[in-house]
């Protein structure tokens, strides 16, 4: 019982060491802007039935990966996203199965990969200068959260901080 304690222990105490540890470089970031209409019939008809919305409140993007290509959507109709962006948003399979539902306004792959596929990492916005970010592992059949943080890009002030201040949250 003391040893299941003190693996418990040291679990709880290192998971903030290692989100703040866990690369938050987002490079590649960037919001969907192609609408849904401009893919082919098949992807915007396999795409808007598995979301279950209709074409013209939808974004999506598809990214060439490892095994397979996958989609990154995002609605953008009024009653599914926040005052400032915060949209859905899924990532789907070639087989348009979803292997991630969330909420975002941006999404970036990541260089690490687990579970066969990439990395993500989502934001949402929360002001100019601060955002939430997620970042999502693959266990083998879908996307999980793993690490989530606060991320301020400037102080009080609006002065722009050298290196953005990530304070590690517990993902919801």
């Amino acid at each position: 019982m003391r040893t299941l304690r003190l693996i418990i222990a040291v679990v709880l105490t290192t998971l903030p060491v290692a989100a703040q540890r866990e690369p938050w470089d987002v490079k590649g970031a960037h919001e969907i802007t192609r609408p849904l209409q401009q893919m082919p019939l098949a992807d915007r008809r396999g795409i808007a039935s598995r979301v279950h919305m209709e074409e013209l409140e939808l974004r999506a993007e598809r990214i060439s990966t490892q095994p397979e290509d996958i989609f990154l959507v995002q609605s953008v109709a009024n009653d599914s996203c926040g005052a400032v962006g915060n949209c859905r948003f899924w990532v789907l399979d070639s087989a348009y199965n979803i292997i991630l539902k969330g909420r975002a306004q941006w999404a970036s792959l990541l260089t690490t990969s687990h579970g066969g596929r990439r990395d993500i990492v989502t934001g949402l916005h929360d002001s100019a200068f601060e955002s939430e970010e997620t970042q999502w592992r693959f266990n083998g059949s879908r996307y999980q959260r793993f690490a989530c943080a606060d991320i301020n890009y400037a102080d009080p002030t609006g002065g722009p901080y050298k290196n953005p201040h990530i304070t590690p949250l517990p993902c919801k």
